[in-house]
């Protein structure tokens, strides 16, 4: 680190940004988990109110994010990851103790983030799937259903459906 004041006040602003990011990352995490209850409950008030404090959150998470590269901007370093990895590194070798768990403690609960998202994504789409498949036996439209063919492979077979009133 050349300029040693100039990088000090950018080590403390980058590490105060990184705690900001891990806690509303936690955050963010407890929202998904709460979300996927409420898709198990089907609970359409909770799932619409946690849409809107997710919404909320990703906007804030995203503001820190683009702080954070206005600093590696500042010192020269890549925007993107590996400039923040590197950054991290040298602030650790400067002093900054801590950064480093910091940073993985960050990157460990944004990738729980991502699972439950996906989780969550999973459950959306085999309900719209099932509530699709129910719409077109109620109007009476032909449905796909998935079976293999002889070579094993994945083909779709169309359905017509009947409702006749006995």
């Amino acid at each position: 680190m050349t300029d040693q004041p100039s990088n000090k006040y950018a080590s403390l602003a980058f590490g105060g940004l990184l705690i900001k990011q891990l806690k509303l990352s936690t955050k963010l995490l407890t929202c998904l988990t709460e979300e996927y209850d409420a898709l198990k409950a089907r609970s359409l008030d909770q799932l619409q109110k946690l849409a809107g404090v997710k919404h909320d959150y990703l906007v804030q998470l995203e503001q820190l994010t683009q702080s954070s590269y206005g600093i590696l901007e500042k010192k020269s370093y890549p925007v993107n990851r590996t400039g923040a990895e590197a950054f991290v590194k040298e602030c650790e070798a400067h002093g900054m103790q801590g950064m480093e768990k910091q940073w993985q403690n960050l990157g460990d609960v944004l990738k729980r983030c991502q699972k439950q998202n996906q989780v969550n994504g999973n459950i959306i789409q085999v309900s719209r799937k099932n509530i699709h498949h129910a719409l077109n036996i109620i109007y009476n439209e032909p449905t796909e259903s998935s079976s293999y063919d002889p070579t094993g492979k994945c083909a779709p077979k169309h359905i017509k459906h009947t409702m006749d009133v006995v």
